[in-house]
Protein backbone atom coordinates (compact mmCIF):
# COMPACT_ATOMS: atom_id res chain seq x y z
CA UNK A 1 0.00 0.00 0.00
CA UNK A 2 1.55 3.25 -1.12
CA UNK A 3 1.96 5.56 2.03
CA UNK A 4 1.43 8.91 -0.30
CA UNK A 5 -1.88 7.26 -0.79
CA UNK A 6 -2.98 7.07 2.21
CA UNK A 7 -2.24 10.95 2.56
CA UNK A 8 -5.06 13.74 3.44
CA UNK A 9 -4.17 17.04 2.16
CA UNK A 10 -2.17 18.61 5.49
CA UNK A 11 -2.53 15.38 7.35
CA UNK A 12 1.13 14.18 8.50
CA UNK A 13 0.90 10.15 8.54
CA UNK A 14 2.03 9.45 12.21
CA UNK A 15 3.35 6.24 11.22
CA UNK A 16 6.18 4.81 8.69
CA UNK A 17 4.03 2.08 8.52
CA UNK A 18 0.79 1.48 9.25
CA UNK A 19 0.38 -1.00 12.01
CA UNK A 20 -1.10 -3.78 11.27
CA UNK A 21 -5.10 -4.25 11.83
CA UNK A 22 -7.78 -6.42 11.04
CA UNK A 23 -9.78 -4.28 8.09
CA UNK A 24 -12.81 -6.08 8.86
CA UNK A 25 -13.18 -4.82 12.05
CA UNK A 26 -15.08 -1.51 12.57
CA UNK A 27 -15.22 -0.78 16.21
CA UNK A 28 -11.23 -1.14 16.27
CA UNK A 29 -11.48 2.10 14.06
CA UNK A 30 -14.03 3.23 16.03
CA UNK A 31 -12.06 3.44 19.15
CA UNK A 32 -9.17 4.92 17.57
CA UNK A 33 -10.29 7.61 15.60
CA UNK A 34 -12.52 8.49 19.22
CA UNK A 35 -9.36 8.42 21.37
CA UNK A 36 -7.26 10.49 18.88
CA UNK A 37 -10.02 13.13 18.64
CA UNK A 38 -10.33 13.15 22.23
CA UNK A 39 -6.91 13.94 23.06
CA UNK A 40 -7.01 16.40 20.13
CA UNK A 41 -4.62 14.70 17.82
CA UNK A 42 -6.98 15.56 15.15
CA UNK A 43 -4.46 15.04 11.98
CA UNK A 44 -4.11 10.79 13.39
CA UNK A 45 -7.75 10.42 13.91
CA UNK A 46 -7.87 11.44 10.26
CA UNK A 47 -5.44 9.16 9.53
CA UNK A 48 -7.17 5.98 10.44
CA UNK A 49 -10.43 7.25 8.55
CA UNK A 50 -8.38 7.35 5.80
CA UNK A 51 -6.52 4.13 6.04
CA UNK A 52 -10.08 2.60 6.22
CA UNK A 53 -10.98 4.30 2.97
CA UNK A 54 -7.74 2.89 1.52
CA UNK A 55 -8.27 -0.97 3.06
CA UNK A 56 -11.63 -2.09 2.58
CA UNK A 57 -14.33 -3.82 3.07
CA UNK A 58 -14.10 -1.81 6.18
CA UNK A 59 -15.31 1.13 4.78
CA UNK A 60 -16.04 4.21 7.18
CA UNK A 61 -19.47 4.61 8.07
CA UNK A 62 -21.56 7.53 10.06
CA UNK A 63 -19.90 6.84 12.96
CA UNK A 64 -16.26 7.72 11.86
CA UNK A 65 -17.04 10.70 10.11
CA UNK A 66 -19.18 12.17 13.46
CA UNK A 67 -16.18 11.63 15.46
CA UNK A 68 -13.98 13.65 13.20
CA UNK A 69 -16.42 16.24 12.76
CA UNK A 70 -17.10 16.41 16.39
CA UNK A 71 -13.55 16.74 17.65
CA UNK A 72 -12.45 19.47 15.09
CA UNK A 73 -15.74 21.41 16.30
CA UNK A 74 -14.54 20.75 19.90
CA UNK A 75 -11.05 21.92 18.74
CA UNK A 76 -12.63 25.31 17.51
CA UNK A 77 -12.24 23.91 13.81
CA UNK A 78 -15.22 24.67 11.78
CA UNK A 79 -13.64 24.58 8.85
CA UNK A 80 -12.52 20.88 9.07
CA UNK A 81 -15.58 20.28 10.67
CA UNK A 82 -17.57 21.18 7.59
CA UNK A 83 -15.00 19.84 5.38
CA UNK A 84 -15.71 16.22 6.76
CA UNK A 85 -19.37 16.62 6.89
CA UNK A 86 -19.25 17.26 2.89
CA UNK A 87 -17.32 14.23 2.05
CA UNK A 88 -19.61 12.35 4.17
CA UNK A 89 -22.30 13.65 2.10
CA UNK A 90 -19.88 12.54 -1.35
CA UNK A 91 -19.56 9.28 -0.58
CA UNK A 92 -23.65 9.01 -0.07
CA UNK A 93 -23.41 8.87 3.85
CA UNK A 94 -26.39 11.17 5.16
CA UNK A 95 -25.63 13.63 8.05
CA UNK A 96 -27.60 13.12 10.83
CA UNK A 97 -28.45 14.70 14.01
CA UNK A 98 -25.19 13.84 15.68
CA UNK A 99 -23.78 15.11 12.79
CA UNK A 100 -25.24 18.51 13.25
CA UNK A 101 -25.33 18.94 16.73
CA UNK A 102 -21.43 18.07 16.95
CA UNK A 103 -21.03 20.87 14.76
CA UNK A 104 -23.21 23.21 16.81
CA UNK A 105 -21.47 22.10 19.94
CA UNK A 106 -18.29 22.79 18.99
CA UNK A 107 -19.39 26.27 17.68
CA UNK A 108 -21.45 27.07 20.54
CA UNK A 109 -18.38 25.95 23.27
CA UNK A 110 -16.29 28.54 21.02
CA UNK A 111 -18.67 31.43 21.46
CA UNK A 112 -19.72 31.30 18.14
CA UNK A 113 -23.09 31.55 18.15
CA UNK A 114 -23.61 32.88 15.15
CA UNK A 115 -21.97 30.05 13.42
CA UNK A 116 -23.90 27.32 15.85
CA UNK A 117 -27.53 29.32 15.10
CA UNK A 118 -26.24 28.86 10.69
CA UNK A 119 -25.48 25.28 11.41
CA UNK A 120 -28.91 24.59 13.16
CA UNK A 121 -30.77 26.39 10.40
CA UNK A 122 -29.01 23.78 7.88
CA UNK A 123 -30.17 21.05 9.99
CA UNK A 124 -33.49 22.35 9.88
CA UNK A 125 -33.15 22.75 6.22
CA UNK A 126 -31.68 18.56 6.25
CA UNK A 127 -35.46 18.01 7.70
CA UNK A 128 -33.79 16.94 10.72
CA UNK A 129 -35.24 17.90 14.63
CA UNK A 130 -32.80 19.52 17.09
CA UNK A 131 -32.49 17.42 19.88
CA UNK A 132 -32.16 18.52 23.84
CA UNK A 133 -27.94 18.01 23.19
CA UNK A 134 -28.18 20.74 20.68
CA UNK A 135 -30.36 23.03 22.41
CA UNK A 136 -28.41 22.82 25.78
CA UNK A 137 -25.25 23.62 23.94
CA UNK A 138 -26.43 26.63 22.57
CA UNK A 139 -28.13 27.54 25.79
CA UNK A 140 -25.33 27.18 27.49
CA UNK A 141 -23.28 29.38 25.30
CA UNK A 142 -25.74 32.12 25.70
CA UNK A 143 -25.36 31.59 29.61
CA UNK A 144 -21.08 32.29 29.20
CA UNK A 145 -22.33 35.63 26.96
CA UNK A 146 -24.28 36.56 29.75
CA UNK A 147 -27.23 36.60 27.16
CA UNK A 148 -30.31 35.88 29.51
CA UNK A 149 -32.73 36.62 26.93
CA UNK A 150 -31.20 33.95 24.86
CA UNK A 151 -30.96 31.41 26.94
CA UNK A 152 -34.62 31.38 28.15
CA UNK A 153 -36.30 31.65 24.73
CA UNK A 154 -33.91 28.69 23.80
CA UNK A 155 -35.53 26.98 26.66
CA UNK A 156 -38.96 27.55 25.75
CA UNK A 157 -38.19 26.60 22.17
CA UNK A 158 -37.80 23.12 23.94
CA UNK A 159 -40.81 23.02 25.25
CA UNK A 160 -42.34 24.00 21.68
CA UNK A 161 -40.92 21.26 20.21
CA UNK A 162 -42.11 19.09 23.17
CA UNK A 163 -38.45 18.48 24.68
CA UNK A 164 -38.00 17.74 28.58
CA UNK A 165 -35.45 20.22 29.83
CA UNK A 166 -32.82 18.75 31.97
CA UNK A 167 -30.42 19.67 34.93
CA UNK A 168 -28.37 21.41 32.07
CA UNK A 169 -30.88 23.38 30.37
CA UNK A 170 -31.98 24.80 33.76
CA UNK A 171 -28.31 25.43 35.04
CA UNK A 172 -28.00 27.81 31.61
CA UNK A 173 -30.85 29.25 32.54
CA UNK A 174 -30.28 30.39 35.98
CA UNK A 175 -26.52 31.19 35.65
CA UNK A 176 -27.66 33.43 32.63
CA UNK A 177 -29.91 34.91 34.91
CA UNK A 178 -27.40 35.14 38.02
CA UNK A 179 -24.85 37.19 35.42
CA UNK A 180 -27.07 39.77 35.01
CA UNK A 181 -28.56 40.64 38.23
CA UNK A 182 -31.79 38.70 37.93
CA UNK A 183 -31.40 36.42 40.90
CA UNK A 184 -35.48 36.27 41.52
CA UNK A 185 -35.55 35.41 38.39
CA UNK A 186 -33.01 32.57 38.72
CA UNK A 187 -34.22 31.76 41.90
CA UNK A 188 -37.89 30.87 40.22
CA UNK A 189 -36.04 28.78 37.90
CA UNK A 190 -34.59 26.65 40.62
CA UNK A 191 -38.20 26.02 40.96
CA UNK A 192 -39.53 25.49 37.80
CA UNK A 193 -37.05 22.79 37.77
CA UNK A 194 -38.03 20.76 40.46
CA UNK A 195 -41.58 21.00 39.17
CA UNK A 196 -40.01 19.60 36.06
CA UNK A 197 -38.51 16.54 37.93
CA UNK A 198 -34.91 17.92 37.57
CA UNK A 199 -32.60 18.13 40.36
CA UNK A 200 -30.70 20.90 41.09
CA UNK A 201 -27.46 20.33 40.93
CA UNK A 202 -24.02 22.12 42.75
CA UNK A 203 -24.16 24.35 39.68
CA UNK A 204 -27.72 25.74 40.47
CA UNK A 205 -26.84 26.26 43.73
CA UNK A 206 -23.49 27.75 42.96
CA UNK A 207 -24.77 30.40 40.90
CA UNK A 208 -27.00 31.71 42.93
CA UNK A 209 -24.26 31.90 45.65
CA UNK A 210 -21.94 33.45 43.22
CA UNK A 211 -24.57 35.78 42.32
CA UNK A 212 -25.65 37.36 45.18
CA UNK A 213 -22.14 37.40 47.08
CA UNK A 214 -21.00 39.03 43.94
CA UNK A 215 -24.19 41.72 44.79
CA UNK A 216 -23.28 42.40 48.12
CA UNK A 217 -25.99 39.86 49.30
CA UNK A 218 -24.77 38.27 52.02
CA UNK A 219 -27.37 36.87 54.05
CA UNK A 220 -29.19 35.60 50.54
CA UNK A 221 -25.75 33.91 49.55
CA UNK A 222 -25.47 32.52 52.67
CA UNK A 223 -28.94 31.05 52.79
CA UNK A 224 -28.20 29.37 49.40
CA UNK A 225 -24.87 27.87 50.93
CA UNK A 226 -27.17 26.50 53.72
CA UNK A 227 -29.69 25.23 51.85
CA UNK A 228 -27.31 23.11 49.88
CA UNK A 229 -26.47 21.57 52.73
CA UNK A 230 -29.99 20.94 53.65
CA UNK A 231 -30.49 19.21 49.88
CA UNK A 232 -27.39 17.15 50.98
CA UNK A 233 -25.33 18.68 47.69
CA UNK A 234 -21.60 18.28 48.44
CA UNK A 235 -20.18 21.92 47.74
CA UNK A 236 -17.06 21.85 45.23
CA UNK A 237 -14.27 24.04 44.62
CA UNK A 238 -16.74 26.71 42.65
CA UNK A 239 -19.06 26.60 45.62
CA UNK A 240 -16.71 27.36 48.32
CA UNK A 241 -14.82 30.36 46.00
CA UNK A 242 -18.51 31.73 46.03
CA UNK A 243 -19.20 31.62 49.76
CA UNK A 244 -15.89 33.34 50.49
CA UNK A 245 -16.98 36.02 48.22
CA UNK A 246 -19.31 36.57 51.40
CA UNK A 247 -16.46 37.12 53.51
CA UNK A 248 -14.76 39.73 51.57
CA UNK A 249 -18.33 41.96 51.83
Amino acid sequence: LNEQALRRPNVQVPFSKPPALPTSCRNAYHKLIADCSKRGKMDEASFWLTLMKATPPSLPDDCCYNLLISGHARHGQEDKAAAWLEEMQAVNLTPDVASYTALISGCAGQGALTDATKWLSEMSAARLQPNLATHNAIMTSCARQSDNRRAELWLHKLWDRSLSPDTISFNAVISSCCRVGRLAKAEGWLQKMSEEHCSPDVASYTALIDGYARRGKSEEAVKWLENMHVARIQPDLGAWTAGCKVDEI
